[in-house]
C-alpha cells in the first residue's frame, strides 16, 4: 500500500508479483482528510488483520485509516477502482457541489453526491 502522488488521500495496493490488479482506494471529499495504514497492529487496538478459514488462522493484512478532524459533521466519499498493473489511473475532477468527473478506460461518469 503507497500513497498517490498528486492525489491527496489517496492510496493503491500493492498486492505483489504474480497479482494483475490493485485497488485504488480515492477519497472525494480530501479537504481535511488524513489517510494512513496499519499493518498487524495489537496496540492500542488490533487492527490490520484479517482472520483465515479458521478464527486460529489470523495473517497480518494491510488496513487503510481515513480521518476527518475538526469537522463536526463530515461525510466520507471514497472511490474504490480496481486497476490493472501498470494501466493509468482514472481521472478524477472536482466539478463543484459535490459533482465529479471521473474519466477511466476511454468512459466519463458523472458522479453527484447529495
Amino acid at each position: 500500500m503507497h500513497p498517490v502522488p498528486g492525489r491527496p488521500g489517496a492510496v493503491l495496493s500493492d498486492f505483489g508479483a504474480g497479482r494483475r490488479y490493485d485497488i485504488l482506494l480515492q477519497p472525494l471529499l480530501a479537504e481535511g482528510i488524513g489517510t494512513t495504514y496499519v499493518v498487524g497492529q495489537r496496540e492500542p487496538r488490533l487492527m490490520g488483520w484479517y482472520v483465515g478459514r479458521t478464527d486460529h488462522d489470523v495473517h497480518p493484512a494491510a488496513t487503510v485509516v481515513m480521518k476527518a478532524s475538526g469537522h463536526p459533521d463530515f461525510r466520507f466519499a471514497t472511490l474504490l477502482c480496481p486497476v490493472a498493473k501498470g494501466e493509468p489511473l482514472p481521472e478524477v475532477e472536482s466539478l463543484g457541489d459535490g459533482r465529479f468527473a471521473i474519466a477511466f478506460h476511454g468512459r466519463r461518469s458523472l458522479v453527484t453526491l447529495r
